[in-house]
């Protein structure tokens, strides 16, 4: 089974990428009804990081990316990326005055809650095509920092990604495609992610379902990628669907294991019966 590691790239932090909050500046205003409580501004640098669009077989931030920062009330608050190069960007916002300690979530639409023991995060089963990578917002990164009170400026906090990505390509034959369906036999792929705080990695999923469903455009030819939870697959088929309603089905009874920040190539799908 061949697996390919995702690049972990760390780049230098530029000039223009530092925090930009100083005495004169005003608060950002608080995403959503945060409990009532003092609130100060927080910038953020990251340090080694892959994350939402793929290149190559690196990932990095995007200009527009929010990522939701739970603090002392374990609140999400949003966070907005001012400043990106590459894999390294700078995301602003405020967090409770006592906290000390704090777990960010990319993208900020999948923070779901946090307890004592675990962070949850929600993984779509429904997925949008974006040829030669995955569709921004499906990656989901988590990270873990601290600060002292009072402190405005933390650097160097570390992402990780919790899912795997598996790859496949749809022969050039068929075209027209409305969307291509991945089904494992044995386990969930997507639902509600239980992501401990100790280790940052997927222990379980809830309200799972074991299959994903991609949708959009598809190139002929052209190279995909599915984000699913991490662990064995032991079993799988996979369908696409055209859109004059014709599928093209392939079982598959070999086992293989998607890893956390890794993926899988299924390579060209090899669809040997005719359109069901």
């Amino acid at each position: 089974m061949k697996k390919i590691n995702i690049i972990l790239a760390a780049l230098a932090i530029a000039a223009a990428s530092s925090c930009s909050y100083d005495e004169h500046n005003v608060i950002p205003e608080v995403a959503g009804p945060q409990p009532a409580e003092d609130l100060v501004p927080l910038c953020l640098t990251t340090g080694e990081m892959t994350k939402t669009s793929l290149q190559g077989t690196t990932v990095n931030w995007t200009s527009d990316d929010e990522i939701a920062v739970f603090d002392n009330v374990n609140y999400p608050n949003k966070f907005t990326a001012t400043s990106v190069e590459g894999s390294s960007a700078v995301f602003e916002g405020v967090v409770g005055a006592a906290t000390t300690e704090f777990y960010a979530v990319y993208p900020y639409s999948s923070a779901k809650s946090i307890d004592a023991s675990n962070i949850t995060v929600t993984l779509p089963a429904s997925q949008t095509s974006a040829a030669g990578t995955f569709a921004e917002e499906h990656n989901i990164s988590v990270a873990h920092g601290v600060k002292e009170v009072g402190e405005e400026s933390v650097e160097g906090v570390m992402f990780d990604n919790v899912c795997g990505l598996i790859q496949f390509t749809v022969p050039q034959r068929i075209s027209a495609v409305k969307n291509v369906v991945f089904k494992a036999e044995n386990r969930s792929l997507a639902g509600d992610l239980v992501i401990s705080k100790d280790g940052l990695k997927v222990e379980s999923v809830a309200n799972g379902t074991n299959s994903v469903t991609m949708s959009g455009d598809f190139a002929a030819g052209s190279t995909f990628y599915f984000v699913v939870a991490p662990g064995e697959v032991d079993g799988f088929s996979i369908t696409v669907t055209a859109q004059n309603g014709a599928t093209y089905s392939k079982v598959s009874s070999k086992s293989f294991t998607v890893a956390a920040a890794a993926m899988k190539n299924l390579g060209v799908i090899d669809f040997k019966a005719e359109p069901g």
